[in-house]
């Protein structure tokens, strides 16, 4: 007997059921769509808002994020309260099956550079582990004129990409 129509079909759905699983998020929609929001309607608002802000230029964008997030009902999107590692920038439902623990950087392509990215995927993967969660979102505030392409565990093709990380080792490295 041939069961490679079998093993495929089987294939098909485990990577159907982790599509579903992956887009039914109420907060990756809320996330897609304060995204479509600042690119459609608000992105010079905001770029004047952070040039004006010298000390302040997350929370610009922190602000933004946590209003639209509270006007669309999400309960209290608190912001950087202090967990073990420091201040997570949002904190929200973190009793629920669709918990929001996020950290906030720009990147600008010069003084928010790469190495600044870096440092904000540590730190959202960190605070995640603090509050005992098993996500955390990394928002990216694209302040430049390049595109970036941030690295994927999932098709490329897929947003927002997507970075699976051990933390039975990285408890251990830290």
């Amino acid at each position: 007997m041939d069961f490679s129509h079998e093993k495929l079909l089987g294939k098909k759905s485990i990577n159907f059921l982790e599509y579903r699983i992956g887009t039914e998020s109420d907060i990756l929609y809320l996330l897609d769509k304060v995204k479509r929001r600042i690119e459609f309607f608000d992105k010079d608002r905001l770029y004047e808002d952070y040039l004006a802000n010298k000390g302040h230029r997350e929370d610009v964008y922190d602000q933004y994020v946590r209003r639209y997030l509270f006007d669309q009902g999400v309960d209290y999107p608190f912001s950087q309260p202090r967990s073990a590692s420091g201040a997570a920038d949002i904190v929200s439902g973190l009793e629920t099956d669709d918990p929001f623990v996020s950290e906030i950087k720009l990147y600008d392509g010069d003084s928010y550079g790469v190495a600044y990215l870096a440092k904000g995927f540590n730190q959202a993967v960190q605070y995640a582990q603090d509050y005992g969660k098993t996500s955390a979102y990394f928002l990216v505030m694209n302040l430049s004129d390049h595109n970036l392409h941030m690295p994927s565990d999932e098709d490329a093709q897929m947003w927002p990409s997507r970075q699976q990380v051990n933390m039975a080792s990285r408890r251990q490295s830290t």
